[in-house]
């Protein structure tokens, strides 16, 4: 329970006490002692009005009694049931996991030969030096070989699974992205801090001339 429900209940509760005191107050003004032992001393605000009528006792425990017993009962249920829809409410944003929200972000690559091309000692190569997936059509291919969604899921849950920094080269062919986010889409709700760099489709590391 929040502390704004807590608060409501407990003013809620407080307001409906005062008002029983008031009706406590009316009903022993009215009836007396016997208001301990009497089973049926008829209605206690009809009796506490003849009263005020005749001008015995004070109009505001009636006053009172007629407005705080049900605002605290109105109160204490109104902070009860907004507290079970706030519950609910927070449940359904806490159970909405940020993850499923996520969304593949393209990053493009404005140096593709440096980010590729280049091996441990940064020497130039004439192949890709890092994970590169491919999409065309509905064709897949990682390391220059066909693959399905299923396996590149399974490859990349090996693959960044103890990296600590994660990244993965695209290519995609014109009219291809929709089927690109599918496919990656598994990968980033795995690893939301999965890098998805998109390289021009079609580039490949140049020829070294020795």
């Amino acid at each position: 329970m929040n502390q704004t429900a807590t608060l409501g209940i407990a003013i809620g509760f407080g307001v409906f006490i005062v008002g029983g005191l008031a009706r406590a107050y009316m009903d022993f003004a009215a009836n007396g002692r016997r208001m301990f032992y009497l089973v049926r001393r008829g209605n206690t605000e009809s009796n506490y009005w003849k009263l005020v009528k005749e001008r015995r006792a004070p109009v505001w425990p009636l006053l009172l009694s007629s407005i705080c017993i049900p605002l605290g009962i109105v109160i204490v249920f109104g902070s009860m049931i907004w507290n079970n829809r706030s519950s609910k409410s927070s449940l359904s944003t806490a159970t909405t996991s940020p993850i499923a929200a996520l969304h593949v972000s393209f990053i493009p690559v404005e140096n593709p030969v440096s980010q590729m091309c280049m091996d441990d000692t940064l020497s130039p190569t004439e192949w890709f030096n890092v994970p590169v997936v491919r999409f065309s059509g509905t064709a897949i291919d990682l390391f220059g070989r066909t693959t399905t969604a299923i396996d590149l899921q399974d490859w990349a849950k090996k693959y960044y699974e103890h990296k600590v920094e994660r990244a993965l080269w695209v290519q995609i062919a014109p009219g291809n992205v929709g089927n690109a986010e599918q496919a990656l889409l598994p990968l980033v709700r795995m690893f939301p801090d999965l890098q998805v760099r998109q390289v021009e489709f079609g580039f490949s590391c140049p020829k070294i001339h020795r």
